[in-house]
């Protein structure tokens, strides 16, 4: 910097100094305060943005799993009540293959055919017998592939209240009936029993189907998820596990279990069963939970976030550094002046040229002029002695 550009700028910091309230400065300067002020704004107004980002984005996420968890419900639903339908029909058919013979008896070689050629195109179907108005089991015809103990093997009489209610309105209405859920015995499995009417009087058709296998299948078709659960309710209650791909009683080992899920649940009819019971189908959704799928995008906008805050805060860091190094050029400034004022010895400042720049107070008390006409003064002053 040149010698005069020096000069000149030292000369406008003591015309200031001079100018200045002889009072001490009692506060920041205006821009120091608004600084502060603008970087506490700045950090609070993104810190609330983000947050409102931050719910938008959780909120709408979590909107659109409701609506896949309704569809993908209500679609296992309507296959599970369409697998039913359909082994009905196929019942009504093989009840016109029933033929008594002379012996009372029934021809049973085509029965026979049907009935294996039933298990083999509908594996859930586990068991079928022929039965009476009464409830006696005429004959029992067992899937080899049923993962439950047979229901009618060794009995001649059914004594459970459900399946001899639908027997009788079966046969009462002449047409196919089915019971509520229930839990297989010595099984965790699901079933629901279906009873047909058949052309011979006081002879009806039973059909044992495995829902729990039913609702795997159909979860496998349309819940292409490992976060879904789904279970059967049974007038609001939950028979007996959820069900999921990753196997049924337990939610996805990969969750976090103070996670709360999405749950929807829809109506199963069936065949008009029972109408006093209320069946249902239960679905749970995890997939809503942050850590439960590939985020890449949410971790990334949070990534930025982060490092927004962080420039913002640097900035109100360094902002508080700067009013922090104002108050102590403040106090510096004080001391400097209170002592410059407060000298017995008179002190004035002058440039290379002679030109006065500073008086403290003793000055003009000695030499007996008011400081106003001493500043800006050159050789010869007037308090020099005149020759």
């Amino acid at each position: 910097m040149p010698a005069d550009q020096s000069e000149h700028l030292i000369s406008d910091a003591f015309r200031h100094l001079n100018a200045a309230n002889k009072e001490l400065p009692a506060k920041l300067p205006a821009f120091s305060e608004h600084g502060l002020w603008a970087a506490w704004a700045a950090l609070l107004l993104v810190a609330a943005f983000l947050t409102g980002v931050a719910w938008l984005v959780i909120d709408s996420d979590r909107e659109a799993e409701t609506i896949r968890l309704k569809q993908t419900t209500d679609l296992v639903a309507q296959s599970i009540e369409a697998q039913v339908l359909g082994v009905s029909e196929i019942l009504q058919k093989m009840s016109l293959r029933l033929v008594r013979g002379q012996q009372g008896d029934f021809a049973s070689a085509s029965l026979d055919l049907a009935a294996q050629t039933l298990f083999i195109d509908r594996r859930e179907v586990t068991e079928l017998a022929l039965v009476t108005e009464k409830g006696e089991v005429r004959r029992v015809w067992s899937s080899s592939t049923a993962r439950a103990p047979s229901l009618f093997e060794g009995i001649n009489q059914i004594n459970d209240a459900h399946l001899l209610r639908a027997v009788r309105l079966a046969k009462r209405f002449d047409r196919s009936l089915s019971t509520p859920f229930y839990v297989g015995p010595y099984s965790q499995r699901i079933f629901v029993n279906i009873v047909t009417p058949s052309a011979i009087p006081d002879t009806l058709l039973m059909a044992r189907i495995d829902l729990t296998r039913l609702l795997l299948l159909a979860q496998q078709r349309y819940a292409d998820t490992g976060s879904y659960l789904l279970s059967f309710a049974l007038n609001g209650r939950s028979i007996p596990a959820p069900v999921g791909s990753r196997g049924p009683s337990k939610p996805p080992v990969d969750q976090p279990e103070l996670t709360e899920p999405i749950i929807y649940a829809t109506d199963i009819t069936l065949l008009d069963a029972a109408p006093e019971e209320e069946m249902s189908l239960v679905a749970k959704s995890y997939d809503h939970a942050l850590f439960a799928n590939n985020r890449v995008q949410y971790f990334s906008v949070g990534g930025l976030a982060l490092m927004l805050l962080a420039a913002i805060g640097l900035v109100f860091y360094y902002q508080r550094q700067q009013v922090r190094s104002h108050r102590t050029l403040m106090a510096e400034y004080s001391l400097r002046r209170a002592m410059s004022e407060s000298a017995v010895v008179g002190l004035r400042v002058t440039d290379l040229k002679g030109r006065m720049l500073y008086v403290n107070d003793t000055f003009p008390k000695i030499v007996g002029y008011p400081a106003k006409e001493l500043i800006g003064q050159k050789p010869p002053y007037p308090y020099w002695a005149k020759n």
